[in-house]
């Protein structure tokens, strides 16, 4: 079997362990929503099926989770481009969204060489991560850059 050549098995084992990521991002959020909702982790461990530690556990982990932005899939692109990946958004939801994002500047040092160091979460930098980690293809990511274009420049 030739390297492009990967069984349909493998493409949806990819695709169920980016549903497996995304619902665990889901959880500790449902999570904490319940906690800012003003129920005490006993309770919460009550509704959810599960011991009170586990609750502290899971709010401990999720203190740094940020919620989807309004109007979004996803709290930043890689999040947005992961449930794509996932099959949760369909094509045109995920162009959509990426269109429609406020991208943060991309993080910038005095070396230029440097740059290459540093991934500004919100920024360009999460579509090219997708596309590197194969949530996003290149066409796709292009499209989504082309589109973005006079919006970036303009700024």
């Amino acid at each position: 079997m030739a390297i492009t050549e990967v069984p349909d098995a493998a493409h949806e084992a990819r695709k169920a362990r980016y549903r497996r990521e995304v619902a665990d991002l889901d959880y500790r959020r449902s999570i904490v929503r319940l906690k800012q909702g003003g129920l005490t982790q006993k309770s919460i461990a009550a509704m959810v099926g599960v011991a009170q530690p586990t609750v502290q556990k899971l709010l401990a982990r999720a203190a740094t989770v940020k919620m989807p932005a309004e109007g979004f899939a996803g709290a930043d692109p890689y999040e947005i481009c992961e449930r794509y990946a996932a099959g949760l958004i369909d094509r045109a939801q995920l162009m959509d969204e990426l269109t429609r994002w406020e991208y943060a500047p991309p993080a910038r040092t005095n070396d230029y060489f440097d740059d290459l160091l540093f991934d500004a979460p919100g920024s360009t930098d999460d579509l090219e991560r997708a596309r590197r980690r194969g949530l996003i293809d290149e066409d796709t990511f292009y499209e989504v850059l082309d589109r973005i274009e006079p919006r970036m420049t303009a700024e």
